[in-house]
C-alpha cells in the first residue's frame, strides 16, 4: 500500500486531492505537514492520517510516507520537490511544476539518480471529456482531424488568494 504525505494543508488538496486518496484502493494518505502543527493535526484528524509534522522537513525525514503530493505555491514547487527527491520519495506536484521549464532539468536529473518518479498533478489529460474525445478521433466517427484550437481559463473570485 502506497503511503502518502501532504506538504501543506492547501485549499485544493482538501478540498480535491484528500478526499480522493482516502477513496484510493492502492494507497493511503498517511502524513501531513504544515509550518502550523495545529492545522496539519486538525486535518489529519478529518482525513484520517496516522501522523501530522510542523515542518515540511520533518514529513520527508519520516519512514512513513512513500511519496508526497505538493500543493505549495508555484514557485515554492522546485524547491520542495528537488527536497523530497533527495529524500526518496516519489513526487506528485500541483500545476504547474515549475515557473520555467529550465528549472525542470535538475529535478530530470535528481529523479534519475534517486529512481523515484515525479509528476505534475495534470488532471486534463486524464479527464474523461478528453478520453471522449480521443476515442471519437481515433474510431473516425467525427472524421479527418483537421484543425484544432484550445483555451483553459478560470475565473479567481479571490483576489487576494495568488494561489
Amino acid at each position: 500500500m502506497f503511503r502518502w504525505g501532504v506538504l501543506s494543508t492547501a485549499k485544493i488538496g482538501r478540498e480535491h486531492l484528500l478526499p480522493a486518496m482516502v477513496e484510493a484502493e492502492n494507497g493511503v494518505l498517511s502524513a501531513i505537514a504544515s509550518r502550523d502543527l495545529s492545522k496539519a493535526k486538525a486535518l489529519a484528524e478529518r482525513f484520517g492520517a496516522r501522523h501530522a509534522f510542523g515542518s515540511y522537513e520533518e514529513l520527508l525525514a519520516s519512514d512513513e510516507v512513500d511519496g508526497v503530493y505538493i500543493p505549495l505555491p508555484t514557485s515554492q514547487h522546485v524547491e520542495w520537490a528537488a527536497k523530497a527527491i533527495e529524500a526518496g520519495k516519489h513526487v506528485l506536484v500541483e500545476k504547474p511544476l515549475a515557473l520555467d521549464a529550465k528549472d525542470i532539468l535538475p529535478l530530470i536529473k535528481l529523479r534519475d539518480q534517486k529512481k523515484v518518479l515525479v509528476c505534475e498533478a495534470f488532471m486534463v489529460i486524464y479527464h474523461p471529456q478528453w478520453i471522449k474525445v480521443r476515442d471519437l478521433i481515433a474510431s473516425g466517427a467525427i472524421g479527418r482531424l483537421r484543425h484544432v484550437q484550445g483555451a483553459f481559463s478560470y475565473y479567481n473570485v479571490d483576489p487576494s488568494n495568488m494561489r
